[in-house]
């Protein structure tokens, strides 16, 4: 993520918009870390999209348009009582379902063992990819970072030497390490 965001900073108007990137990097780590390999190189660059487009029609009766309180009623009608079409996003999460049912054999496998349908699996395995982790670093990584980042230099030294430990000591940067 970050040589992507140092090439955007050096090739184009010394600016680089980190949401795009940190989208794509979160959904590849999900991915990565949820399944048996990483996603198909087209999966890799729409997937973001596709979780997003997904998680607003699931966030959106939740949402308000900020209307004065009068049109609160139909604003109520309109989006918290009527459902959304799910037509809306359903190549996308059925293109996600797909990568994720051809990915995860040994998750997939392991759910069997216990007892759950091969297909439910794989929808929960989905939701929890895309609403909890990839909707919650979507919300939280750039948060962290700004943080980190306006934390100063002693803890940038600090956080440095403990990544350079527990990579030495797994022999190079993993995922486990």
């Amino acid at each position: 993520m970050f040589i992507r965001l140092e090439d955007e900073l050096g090739a184009k108007k010394k600016a680089a918009d980190f949401n795009p990137i940190s989208d794509a990097m979160s959904f590849d780590f999900i991915f990565r870390l949820l399944t048996d390999g990483s996603p198909d190189p087209k999966l890799a660059g729409d997937g973001p999209g596709m979780f997003d487009k997904w998680l607003t029609l699931q966030l959106a009766p939740l949402a308000s348009l900020g209307l004065p309180k009068i049109f609160c009623v139909f604003e109520d009608l309109i989006i918290h009582t009527i459902p959304l079409p799910f037509m809306l996003v359903k190549t996308s999460y059925r293109k996600l379902y797909n990568a994720f049912y051809s990915s995860s054999a040994s998750f997939l496998d392991e759910a069997e063992r216990q007892g759950i349908d091969r297909d439910k699996a794989c929808h929960n395995l989905v939701f929890l990819a895309g609403f909890n982790a990839y909707g919650g670093m979507k919300v939280l990584f750039p948060s962290l970072l700004k943080w980190v980042g306006a934390a100063g230099e002693p803890l940038h030294r600090q956080l440095a030497g403990e990544v350079r430990a527990v990579v030495k000591e797994q022999g190079g940067l993993t995922f486990a390490a």
